[in-house]
Formats: structure tokens, C-alpha cells, sequence
């Protein structure tokens, strides 16, 4: 049978450009999967606002990992002057997700 609707999983959200890695050790618990997405891209800038004299983050993915430890995702890293209004992407974001799994089943990535 399925997993139970609203279930909490815990996801890990580590960084890396294939040489370095930020490993995410606590994770986070999240019921809704689409956020996953939203949660890897905040991990990035925030790991960018920490760092902001480097430049060499497009090359930089966040890996996602489930409980078991298999990657369920890879997201880019993104300019962090693309989050300067975080909230309304987030809202855009979930909107972007909600039609497009309605319409194919699928996020934007499949």
C-alpha cells in the first residue's frame, strides 16, 4: 500500500561542484514533495549568501536524498539576485508545479 497522505519524510539537501561537498547532516522533514524542490533552491542561496565573493557557483547542484539515502533529485545552483523576491517565486513556483502536475503528472524536471 501506499504511503499515508501527509506523511513527514526527511530529506537531505547536500551541495557539491563534484570536487567539494556541504554536507547537510540534520536534513529536513517535509510532508508535501513538491516543496523539495523549493527547499533545494533555498539551500543554494543560502549557501551563496554565505560565500558571496565566489563566483564559480554554476557549477554547483544540491543533491537531494531520501531517508534511505537514495538521490531522488539533483537542482542547480541559481545567481542569488534571482531570489531577491523569494516569496513571490516561491508562490510562482508552487503555482508552476500545481498546473503542470495537474496537466501531465510530472514537475517541470520529468
Amino acid at each position: 500500500m501506499s504511503e499515508s497522505v501527509g506523511a513527514m519524510s526527511k530529506h537531505h539537501f547536500h551541495c557539491t561542484d563534484g570536487r567539494d561537498f556541504v554536507l547537510d547532516r540534520e536534513g529536513t522533514e517535509e510532508v508535501v514533495e513538491t516543496n523539495l524542490l523549493w527547499l533545494a533552491s533555498q539551500t543554494a542561496a543560502r549557501l551563496m549568501s554565505e560565500l558571496p565573493d565566489f563566483d564559480g557557483w554554476s557549477e554547483w547542484v544540491v543533491a537531494i536524498y531520501d531517508e534511505q539515502g537514495r538521490q531522488v533529485e539533483t537542482v542547480p545552483f541559481v545567481h542569488v539576485s534571482d531570489w531577491a523576491n523569494a516569496e513571490m517565486a516561491k508562490d510562482a513556483w508552487l503555482d508552476s508545479i500545481s498546473s503542470s502536475q495537474q496537466r501531465s503528472g510530472r514537475t517541470p524536471f520529468h
